[in-house]
């Protein structure tokens, strides 16, 4: 949650504007009189932030009484939060996988969780810890095309997921799973540069940190979605064709609102968004219970969409400004 505070300008010299800085923030930061602290200059936002020596870089974390799927969350909580350093400390040397009933040991469970954080490593293991370190930094020249590809991988994706669901490949399906690894990987990575200001940027950086979770919620959509086919072996309905086709095309729309901003693409997708839930509500009394969730779970990811849709008219207005 973002805390918003009014600060009044106060003269100072014939020539400049001076405002206080929040006294709980200063005192949490453990700022004193001549420190010196970095000002970013960001449009129509003046960003302040600690210099690298006072950033808090580490963090210890007990993960002792956590199950594999929250660890994952905390785990990918700390990247995106830009920290260098993380110790994760546990009494026992195994926790559960709720969804699979089964125990996993935390090494092999961290080990595995690498391959989402890029540019980390094990710098430290023992018996009851684990310490992560960051061993490579940000490129800051790399950061925007990966965050324009984040827009791409959601596109392919969609399209991947819709293919595979008309034909009622199980195989393709299951592909899905991968799709969303490397398009996670690189939602964090991208989370992680705003957070530590290596990415410049005029937009609002809460704001778009913000539309690159929503993807990475869509695409959690689009894998439990999947997997759910994938297990029961489900064989979908065909009446689901129209939503799929809906579905696909706001997307579609999307993608090519993201490359030029045009008003028609606006009004397709909000068009395509309430075509889709009059033609659920019609065929729903004949669905089975899985195409019925099927159906609920793409409305969903639609609405999540229609988030990245404001956001994008948001941008249009700041550059017509």
């Amino acid at each position: 949650m973002v805390n918003i505070m009014m600060r009044r300008l106060v003269r100072h010299g014939p020539a400049t504007l001076i405002i206080s800085l929040p006294a709980d923030w200063v005192k949490s930061k453990g700022l004193k009189e001549k420190d010196e602290v970095e000002v970013s200059d960001r449009g129509n936002e003046l960003v302040i932030k600690l210099k690298e020596s006072k950033r808090k870089d580490s963090i210890t974390a007990d993960i002792t009484h956590l199950d594999r799927t929250s660890i994952i969350l905390l785990l990918q909580a700390i990247y995106r939060a830009g920290f260098s350093k993380v110790l994760l400390t546990f009494n026992s040397p195994e926790t559960v996988h709720f969804r699979t009933k089964k125990k996993i040991s935390f090494s092999a469970l961290i080990h595995y969780l690498l391959y989402r954080f890029v540019g980390f490593e094990i710098s430290k293991e023992t018996d009851n810890t684990i310490e992560l370190t960051q061993i490579s930094s940000i490129d800051q020249e790399e950061v925007e095309p990966m965050i324009k590809r984040t827009f791409i991988l959601l596109n392919n994706m969609v399209d991947s997921f819709i293919a595979a669901v008309k034909s009622n490949s199980l195989d393709e399906l299951e592909k899905i799973e991968q799709q969303h690894e490397s398009l996670t990987k690189l939602v964090s990575y991208s989370i992680r540069a705003i957070t530590r200001g290596e990415y410049s940027i005029k937009e609002s950086y809460i704001s778009l940190s913000h539309v690159l979770a929503n993807i990475d919620k869509i695409a959690d959509i689009l894998k439990y979605v999947s997997r759910d086919c994938v297990q029961k072996n489900i064989v979908i309905d065909t009446r689901l064709h129209v939503l799929f086709n809906l579905f696909q095309d706001s997307f579609q729309r999307y993608g090519k609102l993201c490359r030029k901003y045009d008003e028609k693409l606006i009004f397709e997708i909000s068009s395509n968004r309430d075509a889709y839930k009059d033609k659920l509500a019609k065929i729903e009394p004949n669905l089975s219970l899985h195409d019925l969730k099927l159906g609920l779970s793409l409305a969903q990811a639609l609405e999540l969409l229609f988030d990245l849709l404001e956001w994008r008219m948001s941008l249009q207005i700041k550059d017509s400004d």
